[in-house]
């Protein structure tokens, strides 16, 4: 969600609308063929909206038993970003969670959140005149988490896949299309021999800061924990991705007047494969699905203790980075992470900050 804030001495831009669409979508897969699928599709204005809002996803494969041999779903939810006490507004969340045991049922999982926001700024806010372009910065926040297991440790984990992608768009009249003003991949891929890689856009020594590892980057960031570490050794050979809380800097152009708006589009999309692999993924929350469909896979596993150990060691992950827009990209510190075990809604939200960087007459 785009939440306008201010720096000390600035005045907060007038929102003319607020809308979000949230959207989770579940299809199976049997023997590669796709064969059910649940979608479900709320288009919200929040700012008459009774937060929190929610869209599920879900699919199942049951035994005579009742047992699960298969299931995915994917959720998406929006919370109202005023209750916020910092500058990370906390509202959007995503999850999706695979996992088959079955030889034939695979699934792939989409949850996404778009945000538009219509916003006009005045005089005294941008400390121009009118017709003078000026240069606004922003930030967006990041944060989340991936597992994925095998219960083979050796199996080709080729297909398999989690990416969370983010970009945020500006649309100015008289322009067009929009204007990609941030954009930010983050996933993990599976590969032979029950090899799995970690890959973020914008990388390197500027880029998003995250820790990849097997069961140990749980292990060491959550404590000592006997039955965690039993837990985690059922569901196979693990990879964990670890995104702490870490903010970007933006610019985007406006001048006194404008009516312009600012689109965010959030999304999550994961593939598992048959036969016994799992995957989850998490953006902008802790797991909250994660314990009943671990716990649906391996009914001897505590989910519970498992999906706490992994929000926790998220919540303790490497200390986070800023990359500044004004500083030619620059790394920096940005705040502590929250230390709570479920560490409720930090991560891949946008905080506009009105910060005017720089004025020039607008060409038409």
């Amino acid at each position: 969600m785009l939440a306008v804030g201010v720096v000390p001495g600035a005045a907060l831009g007038e929102v003319l609308a607020l809308d979000a669409v949230l959207r989770a979508r579940t299809q199976q897969f049997v023997d590669g063929e796709p064969v059910s699928s649940d979608e479900v599709f709320k288009d919200f204005g929040l700012t008459a909206a009774n937060f929190p809002l929610q869209v599920v996803s879900r699919l199942e494969e049951p035994t005579p038993t009742e047992e699960l041999i298969a299931a995915g779903q994917g959720i998406a939810d929006v919370d109202d970003p005023n209750l916020s006490s910092g500058e990370n507004p906390e509202e959007l969340g995503l999850e999706a969670d695979a996992f088959s045991i079955d030889a034939g049922i695979a699934y792939q999982v989409t949850a996404s959140a778009v945000e538009a926001r219509t916003l006009r700024f005045t005089t005294g806010e941008l400390g121009s005149d009118p017709g003078v372009e000026r240069e606004v910065e922003s930030s967006v926040f990041l944060s989340g988490a991936i597992i994925v297991w095998s219960l083979d440790p050796l199996r080709d984990l080729t297909g398999l896949s989690a990416e969370v992608t983010l970009t945020v768009e500006q649309f100015r009249e008289g322009e067009s299309g929009g204007e990609t003003v941030f954009s930010a991949v983050m996933g993990v891929s599976g590969l032979p021999e029950g090899e799995a890689e970690a890959d973020v856009e914008p990388a390197g020594t500027d880029g998003i800061a995250f820790e990849f590892g097997g069961s140990e980057a749980v292990l060491d960031r959550a404590g000592p924990d006997p039955l965690l570490k039993d837990y985690l050794a059922v569901l196979g050979r693990t990879h964990v991705m670890l995104i702490p809380d870490q903010e970007f800097v933006y610019t985007y152009r406006a001048e006194v007047g404008e009516e312009f708006e600012l689109v965010a589009t959030f999304e999550v999309d994961l593939t598992n494969l048959p036969d016994g692999t799992g995957v989850s993924a998490v953006f902008g929350r802790g797991f909250t699905a994660l314990s009943e469909m671990i716990e649906e896979a391996f009914p001897e596993v505590d989910g519970e203790t498992v999906e706490a150990g992994v929000n926790l060691a998220q919540a303790r992950a490497a200390s986070p980075v800023t990359v500044g827009a004004d500083d030619g990209g620059g790394r920096g510190t940005s705040g502590t992470l929250c230390g709570s075990l479920g560490f409720e809604a930090v991560g891949m939200l946008i905080f506009a900050a009105i910060v005017p960087l720089a004025a020039r007459r607008r060409r038409v």
